[in-house]
């Protein structure tokens, strides 16, 4: 149950953006935050390109949990699986670039592991 061109959200009246421009706005954002910091564009721009490109996915989780709704169990199932199988390694990503900082177990489910076990 994805939506193609989703209103952002908070914003579902006249003059409403586009999502893809909503998306290019926030990173755009981002990217100017981080360089404001004193970062470098190299990493500005990676950082903000992963902390956008998930946005869609955040949409749809939160389209598919919105009381309003009635979605099937299946499409809240669909949406869950896309949201945990894209987001996570762009937010780790960002973290990596903008933080320095990498993932940490901190629940102990062996989440730092590959799926092959190393």
């Amino acid at each position: 149950m994805t939506v193609d061109d989703p209103t952002p959200i908070g914003d579902s009246g006249e003059g409403s953006r586009p999502w893809e421009e909503y998306v290019r706005l926030a990173r755009e954002r981002i990217e100017r935050a981080v360089e404001a910091e004193g970062g470098a564009a190299q990493v500005s721009g990676p950082v903000a390109f992963h902390m956008s490109d998930w946005l869609h996915d955040l949409h749809d989780l939160l389209g598919v949990l919105d009381p309003d709704r009635q979605p099937t169990d299946a499409e809240v199932r669909e949406v869950l699986m896309a949201f945990l199988l894209h987001v996570p390694e762009h937010v780790a990503a960002a973290a990596k670039l903008y933080l320095s900082v990498g993932i940490r177990d901190t629940f102990g489910l062996s989440v730092c592991e590959s799926d092959d076990g190393g």
